[in-house]
């Protein structure tokens, strides 16, 4: 009884934990971004899911605790919430994989095309695969429900967790890989929070990543080492969350200072005179847009994206020609960096 209930009950504590996380990060990310429909829309599914795959925990165990508690022949069988919670953790994993491997291939778009295709059409696969071993496993668990058939299941658990866990590592191994060679490739020296920036998704892509395939690996050794107990049963009950939390993670790592929905544009100003002060009769003429100053002009944000610091030199604005502020190379290589970061890893536009 330990093995067979017990997990599931301590399950959907820390069930139960992870979900209500999950809803303080949803709440958080609708009060402060407004995205397209083709990003909400899968978040939302994901929320579905997940609350499809916890009620049906939540089912496994009452049934077990409750409705059925000593009854010796039902403790035999898994009743169909089992196979849902299944079929909604592995739906609920390729939403997000899904979502990751299409930030990779707007990052690898920048660069090496061919190499990122492929790479790109590896990770779907997996993803694919993995999503269809989850069925199968649904499926296989409707039709044989015994305890004592669970020996069966070997074969489409192992390309189920395996491939999950083999996703997680691929996507999270190829995000890091692009990321760093954005750093590599623009050679400039940019403001603290884009620098900041691309190492804080570096840092949770590795933690989100690692996360996730351990779990899945974990759930995978417990089940090919006690087919017929719960134990792995009890790790997988957390999968579903864990990937939409990983999710909405990635997409509150936007900064809110750019990316809010009531952010501007705007020009800092310094008290500094090396950098020389623009004169405050053109300040008053600049447009709204860039904000007004009486001070000196010394970093522009560009489209909410980046953030250009130049030092000992006077920035020009004339906004009668083309109401926009000249760049220089450096500010011209450090927008790329904001656009090839800010952009193709959180959101939909450009």
């Amino acid at each position: 009884m330990d093995k067979a209930v017990g997990p599931l009950l301590i399950a959907t504590w820390g069930n139960t934990c992870l979900v209500t996380v999950e809803v303080v990060l949803a709440a958080k990310y609708f009060s402060r971004f407004t995205d397209p429909f083709v990003i909400v829309a899968p978040l939302v599914s994901a929320f579905a899911l997940d609350a499809t795959s916890t009620i049906a925990d939540y089912i496994t165990v009452y049934l077990y605790t409750i409705s059925h508690w000593g009854d010796s022949k039902f403790m035999l069988y898994q009743p169909v919430s089992i196979p849902v919670y299944v079929a909604s953790t592995g739906a609920s994993a390729a939403i997000a994989q899904l979502y990751l491997t299409s930030r990779f291939s707007r990052l690898a778009s920048r660069g090496n095309k061919i190499a990122g295709n492929i790479v790109a059409l590896v990770l779907v696969g997996l993803t694919v695969v993995s999503f269809a071993g989850a069925l199968w496993t649904a499926i296989f668990i409707g039709m044989y429900p015994s305890y004592v058939d669970r020996g069966m299941l070997r074969r489409p658990v192992t390309i189920w967790l395996a491939l999950s866990a083999g996703a997680d590592v691929a996507i999270a191994a190829s995000l890091v890989w692009q990321l760093l060679g954005v750093q590599k490739m623009h050679k400039v020296e940019v403001e603290s929070h884009i620098a900041g920036f691309i190492r804080s998704v570096i840092v949770r892509t590795v933690e989100t990543g690692s996360a996730t395939a351990g779990v899945a690996a974990i759930a995978l050794g417990m089940y090919l080492k006690e087919p017929e107990a719960n134990i792995a049963t009890g790790f997988a009950y957390c999968l579903g969350r864990l990937y939409t939390i990983s999710m909405l993670l990635s997409l509150l790592s936007r900064d809110s200072e750019y990316h809010s929905k009531n952010s501007q544009p705007y020009l800092s100003q310094s008290s500094s005179a090396a950098n020389g002060a623009l004169p405050s009769h053109r300040l008053s003429k600049m447009p709204a847009k860039y904000g007004r100053s009486g001070g000196m002009v010394n970093q522009i944000q560009v489209s909410h994206v980046a953030t250009v610091h130049v030092e000992d030199e006077p920035i020009s604005l004339d906004p009668l020609q083309t109401g926009k502020p000249s760049r220089s190379k450096l500010e011209n290589q450090t927008y790329r960096i904001g656009v090839d970061v800010k952009d193709a890893y959180t959101d939909v536009g450009v």
